[in-house]
């Protein structure tokens, strides 16, 4: 049983049915049989290495920092690395909120900070790295850059006010954030993940102002990785698919926060379709 878990199951599964597949040929041709049984335990043996060469974590309760914790996939981040054993700081815009009051009593670990953070300001994220350094005793793992506020309208009704208020957040947010941690990322050869997207590859229509700062951020994450190399920090972009309506980037609230007129999106704001139902990870 543990050895068939140390291969992964998948693989496992995967050799068995091939296997089951192309018997009767096996017992007709031994050119293909060999051929057959050789590729077989080639991927075995890759299998094998990857396990045995796989680096894992020690988690001893290593500082993980996140932002855009009020809801979605940093609030979902933060209950899981709690679980794991982290120190997770995580920030929150309402630090008072359904949301930071939830995280608050998830758990009696006592590893979960919820604090107040507006990637908008310098002033809070200065605050944020002062906090970090008082509370993280083991050193900054990691920096979770996910903070971010969708937004859909053409491009020629779309006021130059709603252009600048999304990349403050999804673009200036992230280098701002960024900038202030690497200190502390790189006294532990840590890691910068940054959330972007799938529009941050590909092009839709009605995707102009959130789509351009999720390509920006990828090119960021581009240069910063081959920058960090020499120091041992690894940049990680994550690029969810249609997460849109779950995470509530969307939400009145969440636009109010922007200080974006709601009466001004109505007309731009469109429906979210996207046919790409998936979640790369690229490093």
């Amino acid at each position: 049983m543990k050895f068939k878990q140390w291969i992964a199951w998948h693989l496992f599964e995967l050799g068995y049915l091939a296997v089951l597949a192309v018997l009767p040929f096996i017992a007709a041709i031994k050119s293909v049989a060999t051929v057959l049984i050789s590729g077989l335990l080639l991927i075995a043996f890759i299998a094998v290495i990857r396990k045995i060469t796989r680096k894992l974590v020690d988690v001893d309760g290593q500082t993980v920092v996140i932002s855009g914790c009020d809801t979605g996939f940093g609030h979902a981040l933060t209950k899981r690395l709690d679980a794991l054993g982290f120190t997770v700081i995580a920030g929150c815009l309402d630090d008072g909120g359904e949301g930071a009051s939830k995280l608050r009593k998830w758990s009696d670990s006592g590893r979960i900070h919820v604090v107040k953070l507006d990637v908008r300001s310098d002033e809070s994220v200065q605050s944020l790295v002062k906090y970090t350094k008082k509370h993280s005793e083991k050193g900054v793992w990691a920096v979770v850059n996910n903070a971010a506020v969708n937004f859909l309208g053409d491009v020629e009704l779309c006021t130059m006010d709603q252009y600048k208020s999304i990349a403050e957040v999804n673009q200036f947010g992230v280098i701002r954030m960024t900038k202030a941690f690497l200190p502390l990322i790189r006294e532990c050869k840590g890691r910068v993940i940054n959330v972007t997207s799938a529009k941050g590859r590909i092009s839709l229509p009605s995707n102009a102002v959130y789509g351009a700062t999720k390509y920006a951020i990828e090119a960021f994450s581009d240069v910063l990785r081959l920058e960090m190399r020499k120091f041992g920090v690894r940049v990680i972009i994550v690029e969810p698919g249609d997460f849109g309506g779950t995470t509530g980037m969307l939400s009145p609230k969440s636009v109010i926060k922007l200080g974006i007129n709601i009466a001004s999106l109505e007309g731009n704001i469109l429906h979210l379709v996207s046919p790409w139902q998936h979640c790369r990870l690229r490093l």
